[in-house]
């Protein structure tokens, strides 16, 4: 693996560390809200909340740096990369189908059964075509959306400049942080600024984070790469994270646990250009053992097979939860499955990759 991209693999590894603990709900991703503000813990935990919503900014930036410098025809395109996406998600998600229809089953006779009694053909693909069956499967979505803008990002790319990005990450923040944050200081989110004005460069995920990404790893000239600007946007990371803390906690006291998230992504674009801008600062400045690269490139190689199945493993694997909380505590507990559903999710898919044709589609 090329030095310059091992960087991007532990941004993968720590994003899907932080998807899986995302889907925790009130055992970790809000036990902040489950426990209150008078836990001793309440602000370490509101604070890994918000942290952990860099995972899908990371991904989309990762995607961007590797996809938007390329050329392919849309041959190519749809024939690669759409289908291998459509393949994935129609076949994990018949797998989500049948494991909800099984679930209960006392046996592998019963679970059989209950697949070839209550599957629906037309049920199915009304469920796909209008709903994720799983709580990441959101992203594959997401994902095929990017991926056909894909040939039109990639013109844009070729005739921003570095100006134009600064520009974009200005009204990114004014537009989808600011903005909503004075309204609600202002008004208490009673006001809120005419719908229409949408600016999807800045308010779509998979069009803002692609090219930020590009940006971060093609057209930042290496000498801004420094351990100075790196604690700069590291601080400034925190600091977006502390706010959106401070302004959550105000948001619970007076609206109750169902908003408790309303302030979660208003600045995430600080903290996950952080993340990115470091992990590659870091990676080019220390040459990491070569055992340590590989096991990054095993690791990375991985991700996308645990993202289709975490949500089967993060079910199957709650024992691990249930058995530890009561001698470790609660948040200790979570740690620990998070890291069981990535590990056995890791090997599973490492081990589906061996199988002839399937390596193409993990």
């Amino acid at each position: 693996m090329k030095r310059g991209l091992v960087h991007i693999e532990i941004l993968r590894v720590i994003a899907i560390c932080f998807v899986v603990f995302n889907h925790t709900w009130t055992s970790g991703y809000m036990l902040y809200s489950a426990v209150g503000r008078s836990y001793r813990y309440y602000y370490p935990l509101l604070f890994l909340s918000i942290l952990c919503k860099i995972a899908v900014p990371v991904f989309f930036m990762i995607s961007g740096a590797l996809l938007l410098g390329r050329e392919e025809t849309y041959r190519e395109l749809y024939g690669k990369r759409v289908a291998r996406m459509l393949l994935a998600l129609i076949l994990f998600s018949f797998v989500e189908y049948c494991y909800k229809l099984a679930l209960g089953a006392g046996n592998v006779g019963a679970a059989f059964r209950a697949v070839a009694d209550g599957f629906r053909p037309a049920d199915f693909f009304r469920g796909i075509y209008s709903e994720e069956q799983a709580a990441a499967y959101w992203y594959l979505y997401a994902y095929l959306a990017f991926l056909v803008m894909l040939p039109l990002l990639r013109k844009m790319v070729r005739a921003m400049r570095a100006e134009d990005y600064r520009y974009l990450v200005v009204l990114q923040l004014v537009i989808v942080g600011g903005l909503p944050i004075l309204e609600y200081l202002l008004w208490g989110g009673a006001y809120t600024v005419q719908k229409d004005f949408d600016i999807v460069f800045v308010t779509t995920a998979g069009v803002f984070y692609p090219l930020i990404g590009y940006a971060l790893e093609h057209v930042l000239e290496e000498r801004w790469y420094t351990g100075k600007h790196a604690l700069i946007l590291t601080a400034l990371g925190v600091a977006a994270i502390v706010i959106c803390c401070l302004l959550t906690t105000d948001r619970m006291q007076i609206m109750g646990e169902k908003t408790a998230e309303v302030f979660h992504n208003s600045l995430i674009a600080l903290p996950a250009c952080a993340a990115y801008f470091t992990a590659k600062f870091l990676c080019e400045k220390y040459k990491l053992p070569n055992p340590v690269r590989r096991l990054a490139s095993v690791a990375g190689s991985t991700v996308f097979g645990i993202m289709l199945m975490e949500d089967i493993l993060r079910k199957e694997l709650m024992g691990i939860f249930e058995s530890l909380k009561p001698t470790v505590g609660i948040f200790p507990a979570c740690v620990v499955w998070v890291a069981a559903v990535v590990v056995f999710g890791a090997v599973l898919s490492w081990s589906l990759k061996r199988i002839p044709g399937v390596k193409r589609l993990l």
